[in-house]
């Protein structure tokens, strides 16, 4: 995970007949699929939700807004189509204990939330090579439920997928992302895929060569009270720092809540919206001091 002052460029790994056929087969498969969504009259507007992606994180927050924040998820960052990539997992941070809810309705307790900040690549096959089509990643902000009881969840599946105790063991690997890319192109890790591990999925090993190494140094944070400043600034300020993190029952007194005042002494607008509610731009306000005792795992 350490930074790379220098990009080595490899030779893009030579794919054999029958790698070759199987890669062409699957993303013409995925491509047949989206052209004939695509292709379906749209009475109503089909929303990431409806993908199967968390609610919480497909919140499509107007351009505008997005364009007043202070630190990461403004800004010109290249964009991909909906589709399968190649892609490396930078972080995996701790968004802290959310009571997370779905359709209205909340769970009965409190669960790990996981933010990841994944590089994706788009990629073609040339001449029987795995070529990337861009020269810098696409970043993609992707928040998981940690929930170990049930094992059709998201978490569940990817862990099983790669054979990984935890989602700590996850960062810097290299995996094949599938993609939900909004009408305003907000990009999302397409969770309704069947794909084993849920829109985050094992590579095979020419695949692996093919993805480059970080660009940026990534994060490991475990829990809130392993939080720096650094990693905070990884994760997107809305949908991971704003809607979780400064929901979770566990952030009060943590040391992540020290740090976002940190934060805010430069950044005074980090992780708000602004037209919010609450004028310090806290939506900690909102959560009860009173802490709840947890019924679920803690972190990793």
């Amino acid at each position: 995970m350490a930074k790379k002052d220098k990009k080595v460029k490899e030779e893009a790994p030579v794919l054999t007949k029958k790698e070759l056929k199987a890669l062409a087969k699957e993303q013409a498969k995925i491509d047949a699929e989206r052209a004939a969504e695509e292709a379906k009259p749209k009475k109503k507007k089909k929303t990431p939700v409806e993908e199967g992606v968390s609610k919480a994180v497909a919140k499509d927050v107007p351009k505008d807004e997005w364009d007043e924040q202070d630190g990461s998820g403004g800004g010109d960052f290249l964009k991909v189509k909906s589709g399968s990539h190649l892609g490396r997992i930078r972080s995996v941070i701790s968004l802290g204990q959310v009571v997370f809810s779905f359709d209205g309705k909340r769970d009965e307790r409190a669960t790990s939330a996981m933010g990841f900040v994944i590089e994706v690549w788009p990629y073609k096959i040339k001449k029987d090579k795995i070529v990337l089509t861009e020269d810098k990643p696409a970043i993609i902000y992707h928040v998981m439920k940690a929930f170990k009881d049930n094992d059709q969840s998201h978490y569940v599946k990817m862990l099983k997928a790669f054979k990984a105790k935890n989602v700590g063991s996850m960062a810097d690997q290299a995996v094949g992302i599938d993609v939900y890319t909004s009408d305003k192109g907000y990009m999302y890790v397409d969770t309704s895929a069947k794909r084993a591990g849920k829109g985050i999925y094992p590579l095979g090993l020419l695949e692996k060569k093919a993805v480059p190494a970080l660009t940026e140094e990534g994060h490991l944070v475990p829990n809130l009270n392993a939080m720096t400043k650094k990693a905070m600034l990884e994760l997107n300020p809305i949908t991971q720092v704003k809607d979780y993190i400064l929901e979770a029952i566990n952030f009060r007194g943590s040391v992540a809540e020290g740090v976002l005042e940190k934060i805010r002494k430069d950044k005074p607008k980090f992780a708000m919206l602004k037209d919010a509610d609450d004028k310090k731009g806290s939506s900690s306000s909102k959560t009860k001091k009173k802490k709840k005792k947890l019924t679920e795992d803690g972190e990793y």
